[in-house]
């Protein structure tokens, strides 16, 4: 196809195939009402892992991107340990890769930002239907440093 309408195409094509990333953003659920934003730190979706709870306040899935195949969000929390419940969601092809959750222990400190990496590896992950058996491990990465902080034990189910 050329011309604009085969522009248009590749458009749609490369749009799809995006992510998204949402602003830093307080959720009710941790109750940081009046918290000031310079005393909390950011966690970051990312890499197809998701948060799905943070301490056992699950964490409303809304607000998703549908032109993109992942809107990451950015979570504001309090500084100090918290446990995050973290899921994998890939796209491929025609089908959706899920998995989880796996538990991340992090202690986390005033002002920094951390990221979320799924750790997958292993011959299976590329062609795997379901990452049950995959090899996945989700870690949490300081933003400023990119040195791992936190990592979900092995085999954690």
């Amino acid at each position: 196809m050329t011309g604009p309408k085969g522009l248009v195409a590749l458009g749609l094509v490369v749009v799809a195939g995006c992510t998204s990333t949402r602003p830093p953003e307080r959720f009710p659920e941790l109750g940081l009402e009046g918290v000031p934003t310079e005393q909390l730190c950011t966690i970051r979706e990312g890499d197809h892992c998701f948060i799905g709870s943070i301490d056992d306040h699950y964490i409303t899935q809304y607000g998703v991107n549908a032109v993109s195949l992942a809107t990451y969000r950015q979570h504001l929390v309090p500084p100090g340990k918290h446990t995050l419940a973290v899921f994998f969601r890939e796209q491929r092809n025609l089908e959706t890769i899920t998995a989880g959750p796996r538990y991340v222990i992090v202690e986390t400190q005033v002002g920094k930002k951390y990221d979320l990496k799924s750790g997958v590896n292993g011959a299976d992950a590329p062609f795997a239907d379901t990452l049950e058996t995959a090899n996945w491990r989700p870690s949490l990465v300081d933003a400023s440093t990119k040195e791992q902080v936190a990592i979900a034990k092995v085999n954690d189910r």
